[in-house]
């Protein structure tokens, strides 16, 4: 809750901060025939500007079969389809942002125990309920066993002995949610970390899966859960195969015909690349597709509105003074993604003012 709700107030601190700026008149050349209109404009357009339903499927079913002018919904790749559907029926037009499988790719050049920090920081964030949480791990066999053993450490340092008792540790959303993962878990691979859960807490085991193939159901959906498959590949060339193979009908004795499951699937949502081989990072962002990159990290991406982040000087930079002196001289001599002062990661929550000034536009189309 407090991870939601703290975006949520940032980003309307954000959207305040800069709304006046967004809202700025574009210069367009006079139309003299059109300058008898704008008061009629202007006295018309702005009597209500939103109205707020809140409720489940029915009500949501409900105002899908009314008539809109335009139609934002972010949500998963199913729920998206539901609403296009609906409002093909109207002609009406549509913003969807949708979540998806976003791969990991590690390979053995990568400094492991960050990259093994990194990625199970991403997918136990909100016990993996966020929609760019790394959702499985491409990775040879050697490497995944190292991932593994490193896994087990981590976690242990960050939970305790027993993660239920960590009250840094979420819950699942809903018992449907819980039943879903569960069965998926159960379904797929073999446990070799976690694995318990608990239906009347909600709780459910930071878990990593081993020998799961393509075919397994929980490389069937979007997980949204804390349970990350490994995929064994060879090399970089196969993960590519293997992501690309979710979008595209292409047909292969080898390979491919092994992941032929993939092929009704949709484009990731993030890709996340860990190797410090820069022509390794180059060969798979040019060679796929996804909404957004990272190289070296996960959900960072998310800080600078969905977009692909090559920074020659640091990413961010963490303050922690009580000297106000002290923080402005850092402030004003260093150059940097983003600043923190006090606190770790929160810099990002509501500052991703281009994704915000993106969606803006979106709504003032209409």
């Amino acid at each position: 809750m407090v991870l939601e709700i703290d975006y949520l107030k940032n980003d309307l601190l954000s959207t305040i901060d800069n709304l006046r700026d967004w809202a700025k008149p574009e210069k367009v050349t006079y139309l003299f025939e059109v300058n008898n209109y704008i008061g009629f404009i202007i006295a018309f357009s702005f009597q209500e500007c939103y109205q707020v339903v809140t409720g489940g499927v029915s009500e949501t079913t409900a105002l899908l079969q009314q008539r809109f002018d335009y139609i934002f919904y972010t949500g998963s790749t199913a729920v998206g389809k539901i609403v296009r559907a609906a409002a093909n029926e109207h002609l009406t037009p549509v913003t969807l942002e949708l979540g998806g499988k976003s791969p990991v790719y590690l390979d053995s050049t990568a400094d492991m125990d960050k990259a093994v920090r990194r990625i199970m920081w991403g997918k136990c964030i909100n016990a993996g309920q966020t929609c760019i949480a790394p959702d499985y791990v491409l990775c040879t066999k050697e490497v995944g066993d190292e991932f593994v053993k490193r896994s087990k450490d981590i976690l242990k340092e960050w939970y305790g002995e027993n993660v239920k008792d960590s009250p840094d540790f979420c819950r699942i959303v809903s018992d449907r949610h819980h039943q879903r993962l569960t069965r998926l878990m159960k379904e797929s691979g073999r446990i070799s970390i976690g694995g318990s859960s608990d239906a009347g807490d909600l709780f459910i085991e930071p878990t990593v899966l081993q020998d799961v193939k393509p075919s397994d159901a929980i490389m069937q959906e979007e997980i949204f859960g804390p349970i990350l498959p490994i995929v064994n590949v060879d090399n970089a060339y196969e993960a590519i195969k293997l992501i690309n193979s979710r979008s595209c009908g292409i047909s292969c004795p080898s390979t491919i015909a092994f992941f032929s499951n993939f092929l009704s699937l949709e484009n990731p949502l993030t890709l996340y690349v860990f190797t410090k081989d820069k022509a390794m990072q180059a060969l798979i962002l040019s060679q796929t597709k996804s909404g957004s990159a990272c190289i070296n990290d996960t959900v960072l991406q998310f800080a600078e509105g969905h977009r692909l982040m090559k920074w020659e000087k640091p990413l961010a930079m963490y303050i922690f003074s009580e000297s106000s002196s002290t923080r402005d001289q850092l402030v004003s001599n260093v150059s940097c993604g983003g600043i923190c002062v006090n606190d770790v990661i929160m810099h990002i929550a509501g500052k991703y003012d281009m994704f915000w000034k993106w969606k803006f536009a979106q709504f003032v189309q209409v």
